[in-house]
């Protein structure tokens, strides 16, 4: 299991790398920061955070349930390969 560990490591981290690239390229979505407010200058009126989230919502929530494996991954990798045992790779499969 420790071979096998930190190759899946190394996938769970190229993941997350393809997630933050495709979140990083799309597109903008027009008034997603905000319009100005009609009255005060410098201040901004809210958004549409729906439409905003709408293309990268899945990508944001697949990102987040990497980085939740990647840790349990880590965690795992702090334990001594005599002790990694089915149980224990059970028991932290079990707390995703």
């Amino acid at each position: 299991m420790g071979r096998q560990l930190i190759y899946v490591i190394a996938a769970i981290c190229a993941a997350m790398t393809i997630i933050l690239f495709l979140i990083l390229t799309a597109e903008p979505v027009t008034n997603a920061g905000g319009s100005a407010h009609p009255i005060f200058a410098g201040m901004r009126i809210g958004g549409d955070g729906l439409a905003r989230l709408e293309h990268i919502g899945s990508l944001g929530y697949a990102f987040q349930a990497l980085l939740l494996s990647l840790i349990v991954a880590f965690a795992t990798l702090g334990v001594s390969e005599k002790h990694r045992t089915p149980r224990l790779r059970a028991y932290m499969i079990a707390t995703l």
